[in-house]
């Protein structure tokens, strides 16, 4: 079974975290999630995960979390469910329990690891993670604060 990265770009307009578009879709690189988050490594390089940061965007919430309802739906799940899965439940939502070492990286610490990916490897990764790096890139030229916040699953 694969393991799929679900990636976010956020900045930050006062103190309010927003994201660009939605969910962006990552190729599959073992060698680079085991330099994001220490996952399926298959390397000795990697940063462990730091989990969610305090305040996430509201688009990032919503993929991060499932809503805790008296009633199951396909978009819900019951507190007996969340308990079930052992995941954290707060404010009404539970953790997805599909998904796991939650992380977030600022512009510097992302710049770093594909430097650290094209040193380490001595080959280029897929153009979708230069792709996020420019968006971020355009953001702070702004003097806008971004970060990426990803997450697995399997």
């Amino acid at each position: 079974m694969g393991c799929d990265l679900h990636l976010f770009i956020e900045y930050k307009i006062g103190n309010i975290w927003c994201n660009i578009g939605h969910e962006f879709n990552m190729p599959r690189n073992y060698w680079m999630f085991g330099l994001l988050a220490d996952v399926r490594n298959i390397n000795n390089l990697n940063r462990h995960p730091k989990g969610l940061p305090d305040k996430i965007s509201y688009g990032t919430h919503n993929d991060a979390f499932i809503v805790i309802s008296k009633v199951k739906s396909e978009d819900t799940c019951t507190i007996e469910q969340a308990e079930q899965w052992r995941v954290e439940i707060k404010d009404g939502y539970a953790e997805h329990p599909d998904w796991h070492s939650h992380s977030w990286l600022t512009y510097e610490e992302y710049r770093e690891i594909l430097t650290d990916y094209k040193e380490a490897f001595n080959e280029s990764y897929d153009f979708e993670y230069d792709i996020v790096l420019t968006i971020m890139e355009k953001i702070i030229q702004r003097n806008i604060e971004t970060r990426i916040v990803f997450w697995f699953d399997n």
